[in-house]
């Protein structure tokens, strides 16, 4: 008698088992749009967003109270919908610049008393 079938079925099902785990775990933990923040050299914080595809008339953003909203949708050309709904806690900071280039939206945070309320994209 041979083990041989069943342990190949037994290595199917946790293999098909860990296949469909991950498959659930990316759209969960997968984080989209990527992003990156650090300080620059005049010590002002930059905020840096993937967000390929989109153009400054895709995205709007705004604060609101403390709060640093980004949005966007656009449709690829498969007809899929891609939407970025971002809010960054920024407190004391206010924004100071926004540019999007090759597909990065950089908004760039300094330390200051004033509030803006709607911010252009350069």
């Amino acid at each position: 008698m041979s083990y041989y079938p069943v342990v190949d079925l037994f290595n199917d099902f946790f293999n098909d088992l860990d296949t469909g785990f991950n498959s659930i775990a990316d759209k969960f933990l997968k984080k989209y749009p990527s992003y990156n923040v650090y300080e620059n050299d005049d010590g002002q914080y930059v905020y840096e967003l993937d967000v390929p595809g989109f153009t400054k008339e895709d995205i709007n953003i705004e604060t609101i109270g403390p709060s640093l909203m980004i949005s966007g949708e656009i449709k690829r050309n498969n007809g899929k919908t891609v939407k970025i709904k971002e809010r960054l806690n920024i407190n004391e900071y206010v924004c100071t610049s926004v540019s999007l280039k090759n597909g990065v939206l950089s908004i760039v945070l300094d330390k200051n008393e004033g509030r803006g309320t709607k911010i252009e994209i350069e």
